[in-house]
């Protein structure tokens, strides 16, 4: 569980949102920080996280040390799912999709997997990390401008809760992953 408190200067205002999918946590926010929040949280955001293929559960984790996300791409072919990615983990072992965050190319913002789990998506990272991946191949196909705002979007969410430090797939081992398209875009939009 998240508790969230605002306080707003001068007008004793004071409002907390709880989270009952996260491990009990409480971060002090202002009344603005809320706001994005709350706008963020119902405009075009889907739960996927009890509808993907599973073959388990992943392990808890204590959400205060979450430092970093890192940024991947399926690597698939044009019209996969997140379904067959989610069977594609199962697969090679896992529990289930390895991505805690996932962007398909109309912009869609799927949460796969709770924060609070330690998932498979960044060899010797995960514990410390959230896993955000667009749902594509972006060696060779360039981000929709839909995509390119929900990047925004979701980096606006993980700033708000503190999730700061960004890493691409390729800085932690030998991948073109997330793919040289989608590394321009991050890049030209975290310039702005």
């Amino acid at each position: 569980m998240v508790g969230t408190v605002a306080a707003g200067a001068g007008v004793d205002f004071e409002s907390t949102v709880i989270d009952l999918s996260q491990a009990a946590q409480e971060v002090p926010v202002s009344a603005v920080t809320l706001s994005a929040l709350d706008d963020f949280e119902r405009d075009g955001i889907i739960d996927r996280t009890n509808d993907l293929p599973s073959a388990g559960i992943y392990p808890l984790r204590d959400l205060s040390i979450v430092t970093t996300r890192y940024w991947h791409h399926t690597a698939s072919a044009e019209g996969a799912t997140w379904e067959q990615i989610a069977r594609g983990h199962i697969k090679r072992g896992w529990a289930g999709i390895g991505y805690h965050i996932g962007i398909d190319k109309e912009g869609k913002v799927a949460i796969l997997n709770p924060l609070n789990r330690r998932t498979n998506h960044t060899e010797g990272h995960n514990s410390k990390g959230v896993g955000i991946v667009l749902l594509g191949n972006y060696e060779v196909n360039r981000p929709s401008d839909a995509m390119a705002k929900a990047i925004g979007r979701v980096r606006a969410y993980m700033d708000l809760i503190d999730i700061t430090e960004e890493r691409l797939h390729r800085d932690t081992k030998a991948t073109a992953c997330p793919g040289r398209y989608a590394v321009e875009v991050l890049r030209t939009h975290a310039q702005e």
